[in-house]
């Protein structure tokens, strides 16, 4: 045999040993079926998780997109809000703080420090920061509250009001709107409604409004402030005398009496220790004294003889007209009846006591109190339902502060219901609702 021969015998053993028989072939194809599928089963599992990687990352995208969405609209908040705490801040430093004893505003613009409900630290967005204005002295931003004032018959509460008014102006440098709005801000009674129906008339009328504060003050002290009211005090300055007083105590009366007048200590004026008593009449006080009353519409004088009333058990040949009167189930007051007065007047203790309800005054006038107060304004009248034996009446009574008496019949009293005065008796006889009425005095 020869080599190539050999050759080609081990080449067919060769290839018969590379041929597969059949049951070979279906267990390969079977094992390489369970391999495809195996490695199938993990892609869909692979890429089932990947779905639901995908799902949880869209809904975690989704999420982002809310929160997105949600801190620009808090952002957009934060920013109006630092804007509104900006103007604020600009407000307070042009006009402080008016109703103030809180706790002064920290900085919101600026470094990131704060306190209480203002302490959050965050800087204004896309704004300058402001920087802080220097102060001028000590008293830059004073924290301080507007007076109230009620409007009473008191002169001296308004001037009083008036002063502590005008130490606020100079301490804050307000406009004279600005003025007018704060100073009116803490009107109450009588003071709220007067200046509602001032304000209300100009504008009917087509006035210019109160512009400045001089204005309102003139307005206002034509109201408050009677006209002869700096005569009286000079009259008082005139009179005064240090009697009982103590040297302090007696410069201490002057000087208030001085300053409420605007009046120097000079010459021109002397206390009343070092005026001549035997001195004439100065022809211009009597004018001024006299005329001014008679000038006046709506001024009224009440009689002073109610001040000297005297007690007597034998006569009343000096005596005023004075009894009691029941003003309700249990209640007693005292009644002066003086035909020199030119209204019937009511207390206001007794107005307080019984709780009447105030009227408005037809016809505010000016009248000289019964008391120490001296002249001032009658803006409100009560109705007095009361009893003196058998006389029960009820009459309109201008409120006044007095001290002699609760109840004052005057002129007004003896012409309605035609009253006889009996001057040696000191009696009343009236006829009133067919009955005839004699009242007596008390002894």
């Amino acid at each position: 045999m020869s080599s190539s021969d050999a050759e080609l015998i081990n080449q067919k053993q060769k290839d018969g040993a590379d041929i597969v028989s059949w049951r070979e072939y279906e267990a390969l194809r079977s094992e390489i079926r369970c391999e495809f599928s195996e490695q199938g089963q993990e892609l869909s599992d692979d890429i089932e998780k990947v779905a639901k990687k995908l799902d949880t990352t869209n809904e975690t995208v989704n999420t982002i997109q809310e929160q997105v969405i949600d801190i620009q609209r808090s952002l957009q908040v934060l920013q109006l809000a630092v804007e509104n705490l900006t103007q604020q801040q600009q407000q307070h430093e042009e006009g402080d703080s008016v109703h103030g004893d809180f706790e002064e505003q920290p900085d919101v613009v600026g470094r990131g420090v704060g306190r209480g409900n203002h302490g959050c630290g965050f800087v204004e967005l896309g704004a300058r920061r402001v920087p802080p204005q220097p102060q001028d002295n000590g008293l830059d931003k004073p924290k301080f509250s507007i007076p109230k004032f009620e409007g009473g018959p008191d002169v001296e509460e308004y001037l009083t009001w008036e002063l502590k008014i005008e130490k606020l102006w100079r301490l804050h440098d307000y406009t004279e709107d600005m003025k007018i709005k704060l100073a009116s801000s803490e009107f109450e009674g009588y003071a709220l409604c007067w200046w509602d129906g001032v304000t209300r008339a100009r504008q009917e009328d087509g006035e210019v409004p109160v512009l400045t504060w001089r204005e309102m003050k003139a307005i206002m002290q034509a109201c408050f402030v009677p006209t002869n009211y700096l005569r009286s005090i000079y009259d008082k300055l005139t009179l005064l005398r240090q009697g009982v007083l103590t040297i302090d105590a007696y410069f201490m009366e002057m000087e208030m009496l001085m300053q409420r007048g605007h009046v120097l200590e000079d010459n021109e004026y002397e206390t009343g220790d070092d005026a001549d008593p035997d001195a004439p009449e100065d022809d211009d006080y009597d004018s001024d004294g006299v005329d001014a009353y008679l000038s006046e519409a709506h001024t009224i004088v009440v009689s002073q003889r109610a001040l000297n009333v005297q007690p007597s058990a034998s006569t009343q040949r000096c005596n005023l007209f004075q009894t009691k009167a029941l003003v309700g189930p249990d209640k007693a007051c005292k009644v002066i009846i003086d035909g020199g007065s030119c209204r019937s007047l009511a207390t206001k203790e007794l107005c307080a006591k019984l709780k009447l309800k105030y009227l408005p005054h037809p016809h505010p006038n000016f009248i000289q109190w019964l008391s120490d107060n001296g002249e001032m304004k009658v803006n409100h009248m009560v109705r007095v339902d009361f009893e003196i034996g058998p006389y029960k009446d009820s009459i309109d009574f201008d409120v006044v502060p007095m001290t002699v008496c609760h109840l004052l019949l005057g002129r007004p009293w003896l012409y309605d219901r035609s009253v006889q005065h009996n001057g040696h008796a000191n009696t009343y006889h009236l006829e009133f609702k067919g009955k005839k009425i004699n009242l007596q005095p008390m002894p």
